[in-house]
Protein backbone atom coordinates (compact mmCIF):
# COMPACT_ATOMS: atom_id res chain seq x y z
CA UNK A 1 0.00 0.00 0.00
CA UNK A 2 1.84 3.08 -1.27
CA UNK A 3 -0.96 5.83 0.15
CA UNK A 4 -1.18 6.82 -3.42
CA UNK A 5 -4.98 6.24 -4.65
CA UNK A 6 -6.87 5.92 -7.99
CA UNK A 7 -10.37 6.47 -9.29
CA UNK A 8 -11.63 3.28 -10.77
CA UNK A 9 -14.69 1.73 -11.90
CA UNK A 10 -17.26 1.28 -8.91
CA UNK A 11 -18.21 -1.74 -6.63
CA UNK A 12 -20.85 -2.19 -4.66
CA UNK A 13 -19.66 -4.25 -1.37
CA UNK A 14 -22.25 -7.01 -1.72
CA UNK A 15 -20.11 -7.50 -5.74
CA UNK A 16 -16.66 -7.48 -3.81
CA UNK A 17 -18.33 -9.58 -1.12
CA UNK A 18 -19.27 -12.05 -3.96
CA UNK A 19 -16.11 -12.01 -5.85
CA UNK A 20 -14.14 -12.60 -2.21
CA UNK A 21 -16.16 -15.38 -1.98
CA UNK A 22 -15.62 -17.00 -5.40
CA UNK A 23 -11.46 -16.49 -4.95
CA UNK A 24 -11.95 -18.74 -1.62
CA UNK A 25 -13.60 -21.47 -3.63
CA UNK A 26 -11.29 -20.97 -6.35
CA UNK A 27 -8.49 -22.02 -3.92
CA UNK A 28 -10.65 -24.33 -2.30
CA UNK A 29 -10.22 -22.70 1.11
CA UNK A 30 -13.45 -23.78 2.87
CA UNK A 31 -12.34 -23.18 6.82
CA UNK A 32 -13.46 -19.79 8.27
CA UNK A 33 -9.67 -19.01 8.72
CA UNK A 34 -8.23 -17.81 5.09
CA UNK A 35 -4.62 -19.34 4.66
CA UNK A 36 -3.24 -15.99 3.49
CA UNK A 37 0.57 -17.25 2.78
CA UNK A 38 -0.66 -20.31 1.25
CA UNK A 39 -2.34 -18.13 -1.21
CA UNK A 40 0.05 -15.95 -2.10
CA UNK A 41 3.38 -18.99 -2.47
CA UNK A 42 0.98 -21.20 -4.25
CA UNK A 43 -2.85 -20.43 -4.74
CA UNK A 44 -2.80 -17.34 -7.04
CA UNK A 45 -0.36 -19.15 -9.34
CA UNK A 46 -2.11 -21.97 -9.99
CA UNK A 47 -5.00 -19.21 -10.57
CA UNK A 48 -2.59 -16.68 -12.46
CA UNK A 49 0.45 -19.06 -14.21
CA UNK A 50 2.10 -15.65 -14.72
CA UNK A 51 1.46 -14.42 -10.79
CA UNK A 52 4.64 -13.44 -9.39
CA UNK A 53 5.15 -12.74 -5.40
CA UNK A 54 8.23 -10.85 -4.18
CA UNK A 55 9.51 -9.90 -0.83
CA UNK A 56 11.14 -7.06 -0.57
CA UNK A 57 13.53 -5.28 2.32
CA UNK A 58 12.72 -2.32 4.34
CA UNK A 59 15.35 -0.23 3.17
CA UNK A 60 14.06 -0.87 -0.74
CA UNK A 61 10.45 -0.81 0.29
CA UNK A 62 10.43 1.83 2.90
CA UNK A 63 7.01 3.14 4.45
CA UNK A 64 5.41 0.80 1.84
CA UNK A 65 3.61 -2.22 3.39
CA UNK A 66 3.17 -3.91 -0.17
CA UNK A 67 3.10 -2.76 -3.75
CA UNK A 68 1.07 -4.37 -6.30
CA UNK A 69 1.05 -4.14 -10.27
CA UNK A 70 -1.72 -5.47 -11.45
CA UNK A 71 -0.89 -5.09 -15.04
CA UNK A 72 2.07 -7.00 -14.39
CA UNK A 73 0.61 -9.97 -11.74
CA UNK A 74 3.14 -8.92 -9.40
CA UNK A 75 2.47 -8.53 -5.85
CA UNK A 76 5.90 -7.54 -3.45
CA UNK A 77 5.19 -7.55 0.19
CA UNK A 78 7.91 -6.34 2.54
CA UNK A 79 10.28 -8.80 4.76
CA UNK A 80 8.51 -7.43 8.17
CA UNK A 81 4.94 -8.03 6.50
CA UNK A 82 5.41 -11.36 4.98
CA UNK A 83 7.15 -12.31 8.26
CA UNK A 84 4.46 -10.97 10.12
CA UNK A 85 1.63 -12.55 8.56
CA UNK A 86 3.36 -16.24 9.08
CA UNK A 87 3.21 -15.77 12.29
CA UNK A 88 -0.08 -14.68 12.06
CA UNK A 89 -0.35 -10.97 12.97
CA UNK A 90 -3.94 -9.70 11.62
CA UNK A 91 -2.57 -6.52 10.50
CA UNK A 92 0.05 -8.34 8.05
CA UNK A 93 -2.51 -10.92 7.18
CA UNK A 94 -5.00 -7.60 5.95
CA UNK A 95 -1.95 -6.19 4.63
CA UNK A 96 -1.61 -8.98 2.30
CA UNK A 97 -5.01 -9.30 1.67
CA UNK A 98 -5.22 -6.05 0.39
CA UNK A 99 -2.74 -6.29 -1.83
CA UNK A 100 -5.01 -9.23 -3.58
CA UNK A 101 -7.88 -6.97 -4.07
CA UNK A 102 -5.54 -4.88 -6.32
CA UNK A 103 -4.32 -7.65 -7.92
CA UNK A 104 -7.59 -9.19 -8.37
CA UNK A 105 -10.34 -5.90 -8.85
CA UNK A 106 -7.54 -3.34 -10.69
CA UNK A 107 -6.09 -5.18 -13.88
CA UNK A 108 -6.79 -1.83 -15.84
CA UNK A 109 -5.37 0.65 -13.18
CA UNK A 110 -3.56 1.93 -15.62
CA UNK A 111 -6.56 3.52 -17.47
CA UNK A 112 -7.71 4.88 -13.54
CA UNK A 113 -6.99 8.36 -12.61
CA UNK A 114 -4.85 8.84 -9.92
CA UNK A 115 -6.61 11.59 -7.34
CA UNK A 116 -6.09 12.95 -3.98
CA UNK A 117 -7.05 10.29 -1.33
CA UNK A 118 -11.64 10.83 -0.24
CA UNK A 119 -11.54 12.77 -3.13
CA UNK A 120 -13.83 10.22 -4.96
CA UNK A 121 -16.67 8.35 -3.85
CA UNK A 122 -15.69 4.96 -1.73
CA UNK A 123 -16.70 2.31 -4.27
CA UNK A 124 -15.30 4.30 -7.29
CA UNK A 125 -11.79 4.70 -4.85
CA UNK A 126 -8.88 1.45 -5.23
CA UNK A 127 -7.88 1.96 -2.06
CA UNK A 128 -11.33 1.50 -0.32
CA UNK A 129 -12.00 -1.83 -2.12
CA UNK A 130 -9.04 -3.35 -1.82
CA UNK A 131 -9.64 -2.40 2.09
CA UNK A 132 -13.03 -3.85 1.43
CA UNK A 133 -11.71 -7.04 -0.65
CA UNK A 134 -9.31 -7.85 2.45
CA UNK A 135 -11.97 -7.68 5.19
CA UNK A 136 -14.34 -9.87 3.14
CA UNK A 137 -12.20 -12.33 1.97
CA UNK A 138 -10.37 -12.30 6.06
CA UNK A 139 -13.66 -12.96 7.33
CA UNK A 140 -16.41 -14.16 5.42
CA UNK A 141 -20.13 -12.60 6.80
CA UNK A 142 -21.15 -17.08 5.72
CA UNK A 143 -18.89 -17.62 9.11
CA UNK A 144 -19.97 -14.92 11.47
CA UNK A 145 -22.93 -15.56 13.35
CA UNK A 146 -25.61 -12.99 15.26
CA UNK A 147 -24.26 -13.39 18.78
CA UNK A 148 -20.27 -13.17 17.47
CA UNK A 149 -18.36 -10.58 19.38
CA UNK A 150 -15.06 -8.91 18.10
CA UNK A 151 -13.15 -11.10 20.34
CA UNK A 152 -14.73 -14.13 18.28
CA UNK A 153 -13.53 -12.66 14.90
CA UNK A 154 -10.24 -12.11 16.14
CA UNK A 155 -9.85 -15.55 17.45
CA UNK A 156 -11.31 -17.05 14.26
CA UNK A 157 -10.03 -14.97 11.93
CA UNK A 158 -6.96 -14.21 12.50
CA UNK A 159 -7.27 -10.36 12.65
CA UNK A 160 -6.72 -7.39 13.90
CA UNK A 161 -9.32 -6.31 17.12
CA UNK A 162 -9.99 -2.95 14.66
CA UNK A 163 -10.42 -5.16 11.46
CA UNK A 164 -13.22 -7.29 13.70
CA UNK A 165 -14.59 -3.98 14.99
CA UNK A 166 -14.97 -2.44 11.54
CA UNK A 167 -16.50 -5.97 9.93
CA UNK A 168 -19.05 -6.02 12.52
CA UNK A 169 -20.11 -2.72 12.45
CA UNK A 170 -20.58 -3.06 8.34
CA UNK A 171 -22.55 -6.67 8.88
CA UNK A 172 -24.63 -4.67 11.10
CA UNK A 173 -25.51 -1.96 9.14
CA UNK A 174 -26.50 -4.27 6.33
CA UNK A 175 -28.90 -6.07 8.89
CA UNK A 176 -26.75 -9.30 8.21
CA UNK A 177 -26.38 -9.57 11.76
Amino acid sequence: MSGADFEVPGLKRIEIRRFAQVFRAALQQREARFDVIHALEFGLLELIPDFEFLCGDLESMGPDHGVTIPTKRIVRIREDVYLGAIAESGRDRLTICHEFGHLLLHDDLAFARRVVPRSVPAYRSSEWQANCFAGELLMDQRFISATDSEADLVNRFGVSWDAASYQLSVLKREGLR
